[in-house]
């Protein structure tokens, strides 16, 4: 590839030619640019996005209270849960308007039964207290009745 020749000492020195095939990489010189922002309160995107996600829910969760019920501090925690509008869900359909209504009646038809069966058993309850009373009038009538025949 080159000629070689020989130093004063008699070591033989070659000489290299570069080609493209077999030229030394070159070294480049490394510069980092400074950042321009701080770098210092800097979230990931993965928090970031869960912090929205977060605070939307807690949004959403002030709002059905604020415009659901007015009077929060008096109702229990579980009741307030219980009662949650069902209109206000994402994934709310008509299907589930059905289901609801037909929820409502069967309560409502239970609510009736229930409270016309205790009119009925306080209803029975008077009359038989009243039947009581008119025994209890009949067994003192016929006991002075009685009392009288005896004189």
């Amino acid at each position: 590839m080159g000629t070689s020749k020989k130093t004063s000492s008699g070591a033989s020195m070659e000489r290299i030619y570069h080609t493209q095939g077999n030229a030394e990489p070159k070294k480049g010189q490394f510069f980092k640019m400074p950042s321009k922002t701080d770098q210092t309160g800097v979230l990931p995107s993965r928090m970031q996005v869960q912090r929205l996600i977060d605070s939307g829910q807690r949004l959403d969760d002030y709002r059905k209270f604020v415009y659901d019920f007015r009077e929060l501090d008096k109702i229990p925690m579980s009741e307030v849960e219980m009662y949650m509008d069902p209109t206000r869900d994402k994934d709310f359909d008509l299907a589930d308007v059905t289901r609801i209504r037909q929820e409502i009646a069967i309560r409502k038809n239970e609510q009736e039964y229930y409270k016309l069966k205790k009119d009925a058993e306080d209803l029975d309850e008077i009359a038989q207290e009243e039947d009581e009373k008119k025994e209890a009038i009949n067994d003192t009538d016929a006991n002075e009745s009685a009392q009288k025949n005896a004189n």
